[in-house]
C-alpha cells in the first residue's frame, strides 16, 4: 500500500520524465488564482472541497452541497492585474455544475517601428471561460471535467483556443486521507500571427490528510511537462475561533529551479467566515520581484459545511 501511495504522489514527476521539454503559450493559465489554495502552496488536488475546485480539480465539485458565487483579484507586477469569478450549482446529490472565468490585463506597452521610432502604445490581455461538471461515482469517488475557451490579444493579433481539464478524487483512500489528480489545459494550440505554441499542459496529484475537524494538511506533486519543471507543494489549514477564522500556510519546492533563498517558496494566508460570506487572503512571495497579494470574496446560497469538515474524520474509529 505504501508503495502504491508513493507512485500516486509522484505521478506528475513520472509523466514529466516521459515528456519532451519545450515551451508553451497562454502562460496565465499556469497562475493559481485561488486565494485559499495559493495560501496553501497550491496543494489542493486532493482537497478541492469548495468552488476553487473549478480551478484545480473539477472532481471536487461533486461533493459540494450548496451553490456558491466567488470572485477575486490579484495585484500582479507593474500595472498588470488578474480578475476571476467562479459559480457552482448542485444539480442533484453528487452532480454539480460549475462556471468560471479569468481575465488578465497585461497593461499598456510602448510600440516602436522596425527602425526604433516611437509608434504610440498598445494593450494586451488574456482570458478564459469554462463550464465544469463534477459527478459522484460512488460514496467516496468522484470525477470531473471542464471545457474552456481561451483568448489572447496582443495589439492587432487575436487567438482563440479550446482546452479541457479532467480529474478524480478518492476520499477516504485511507481513514482521514483523500487522494486526487487532475490533468489541466489539454487542448488546441495558441496561434498569434505566424507564431504557434501549445497550451501549458499541467498534471498534478496530491493527498489531503484530515488530522481533525479543524485541521487538514495537503501535499501535491505537479508539473508542466512542456516547460520541463516539476514541483512538490505542501499546505496546512487550521480553523479557530469557533471555525470563523482560518489560518493557512504553504511551501513550494521546485526541483529544477534555483531560488535565491528558502523563503521564496513560502506562502501564507487567512480566511474569515461570517455566514453566508467568506473572505480569503493569500500572500505569495515571487523571488526578487516582490510579493503577490490575492484576495477573494464568496457568497454561499445556503448552509455550508465548514471546509475542514469536508472529510469524515474516522481516525478515532480505527482499531
Amino acid at each position: 500500500m505504501k508503495k502504491a501511495l508513493l507512485i500516486l504522489f509522484l505521478l506528475p514527476v513520472l509523466l514529466h520524465s516521459a515528456s519532451n521539454t519545450g515551451s508553451s503559450a497562454s502562460a496565465f493559465l499556469k497562475i493559481n488564482v485561488g486565494a485559499r489554495s495559493s495560501a496553501m502552496g497550491g496543494a489542493f488536488a486532493g482537497l478541492a472541497d469548495d468552488n476553487e475546485a473549478v480551478l484545480l480539480n473539477p472532481a471536487g465539485l461533486a461533493f459540494l452541497n450548496v451553490s456558491e458565487l466567488s470572485g477575486g483579484h490579484i495585484i500582479w507586477f507593474l500595472d498588470m492585474a488578474i480578475e476571476h469569478v467562479q459559480f457552482t450549482l448542485p444539480l442533484s446529490s453528487g452532480l454539480t455544475l460549475g462556471l468560471g472565468g479569468i481575465y488578465m490585463n497585461n497593461g499598456v506597452f510602448d510600440a516602436y517601428t522596425s527602425g526604433a521610432a516611437a509608434a504610440g502604445t498598445f494593450t494586451a490581455y488574456d482570458a478564459s471561460a469554462g463550464i465544469s461538471l463534477g459527478i459522484k461515482i460512488a460514496d467516496y469517488i468522484s470525477a470531473g471535467i471542464t471545457v474552456k475557451y481561451i483568448t489572447n490579444y496582443v495589439e492587432n493579433y487575436f487567438s482563440a483556443s479550446y482546452a479541457a481539464d479532467a480529474g478524480f478524487i478518492f476520499r477516504e483512500l485511507l481513514p482521514g486521507v483523500s487522494f486526487g489528480a487532475a490533468l489541466l489545459n489539454f487542448g488546441t494550440p495558441v496561434k498569434l500571427g505566424s507564431l504557434e505554441e501549445p497550451l501549458p499542459l499541467s498534471c498534478r496529484a496530491g493527498f489531503a490528510f484530515s488530522l481533525s475537524p479543524e485541521t487538514v494538511i495537503t501535499a501535491d506533486g505537479f508539473t508542466h511537462p512542456r516547460e520541463g519543471d516539476y514541483n512538490i507543494s505542501l499546505g496546512v489549514e487550521h480553523y479557530l475561533q469557533e471555525k470563523i477564522v482560518c489560518v493557512r500556510a504553504g511551501y513550494l519546492i521546485p526541483f529544477n529551479t534555483k531560488t535565491a533563498d528558502f523563503t521564496a517558496g513560502l506562502s501564507a494566508g487567512v480566511g474569515l467566515r461570517i455566514t453566508p460570506l467568506s473572505f480569503d487572503y493569500a500572500l505569495v512571495p515571487n523571488s526578487d520581484l516582490g510579493y503577490l497579494h490575492r484576495v477573494s470574496l464568496a457568497y454561499a446560497f445556503g448552509s455550508k459545511e465548514i471546509k475542514a469538515d469536508a472529510f469524515k474524520f474516522k481516525l478515532n474509529t480505527v482499531k
